[in-house]
């Protein structure tokens, strides 16, 4: 899938996500959205990954509960 492709996809995801009212601005996550866009990366992997980043970052007190 070309890179174009992937930053196409990436930007719809931002544009739902946005008129929902919501937005990704954690880089690991991003970098997760990136890989699912680009098929590298399963969707459940994806949430499964991001789950448990959210877990560490929570013990550490970067994520606001």
């Amino acid at each position: 899938m070309s890179a174009a492709e992937v930053n196409r996809r990436v930007q719809f995801t931002d544009g739902a996500l946005g008129a929902a009212g919501h937005q990704v601005t954690d880089p690991i996550l991003r970098e997760y959205v990136r890989r699912v866009a680009a098929k590298t990366m399963t969707v459940e992997a994806a949430l499964a990954a991001g789950l448990a980043h959210l877990d560490v970052e929570q013990v550490r007190g970067g994520v606001d509960t």
